[in-house]
């Protein structure tokens, strides 16, 4: 018998938590790799990752990015999803948290694209 100290937030039987061992994972990710500038989002790159995922699940391949020269921005199916979940989610806030503009998402959206073609 060997004294071991498990981690009751990975491997607790709760359903509520069914998720927390992904966000767990972006978490040590971000600690591991520090944060070079600007602020960490963890929630923004959970939320670009789960729509990175869905969108290879249902295609069978990892999306890609689109940069639209007129508009100066990105485009793209991907990042149009994040966009208006991001929106929904400062939406959703309660009123002395919501943030004057939601995040733009493209960013998160290319460190998920990253991610999952480095893991998958």
């Amino acid at each position: 018998m060997r004294l071991e100290a498990t981690d009751p937030l990975r491997y607790s039987t709760s359903l509520a938590i069914q998720k927390l061992p992904q966000a767990l994972d972006q978490l040590y990710r971000a600690i591991d790799q520090g944060v070079v500038t600007g602020k960490a989002e963890p929630s923004l790159s959970f939320l670009a990752e789960c729509v990175v995922r869905a969108i290879a699940h249902a295609t069978g391949s990892t999306p890609g990015r689109t940069w639209d020269e007129y508009a100066g921005e990105e485009k793209g199916i991907g990042v149009e999803t994040c966009r208006i979940l991001a929106a929904a989610l400062n939406n959703a806030l309660p009123k002395g948290s919501l943030k004057g503009q939601p995040a733009d998402m493209a960013k998160p959206y290319r460190n998920a694209i990253e991610f999952v073609r480095e893991v998958d």
